[in-house]
């Protein structure tokens, strides 16, 4: 397990979990938002897209795994949803953060380490 090949090399192993932009938007935000198509772009045209409901649902279950499997295996998680605010200042899109976004990001697991 990747955790265990860490422990091996670090006296202290830390779990980020990812943050995202979890919150109703307008039809307006929802055009910015081109992830999660049901192909590669770059392998060929995307005809369909997964609803940011859908996709919010599953982001939901891998953070909550990834916290349980921290706290199982005695592992420091980060969590960094309500930290980062869930605008455009701060997300190009779904869930990659900005400059300004990874600012924030780096200011709060600066703090936390």
């Amino acid at each position: 397990m990747l955790i265990e090949v860490c422990r091996a090399f670090a006296p202290r192993v830390v779990l980020v979990r990812q943050p995202w932009r979890e919150r109703d938007f307008t039809a307006e935000e929802a055009a910015e938002l081109w992830n999660f198509g049901n192909r590669s772009p770059y392998r060929g045209e995307i005809d369909h897209y997964f609803t940011h409901r859908l996709i919010s649902e599953l982001m939901s279950d891998i953070d909550r795994v990834t916290e349980e499997v921290g706290r199982d295996l005695d592992v420091e998680t980060v969590g960094l949803r309500d930290v980062v605010p869930t605008d455009f200042d701060h997300y190009y899109d779904f869930l990659h953060n900005t400059p300004r976004g990874a600012e924030v990001v780096g200011r709060a697991l600066g703090a936390h380490i």
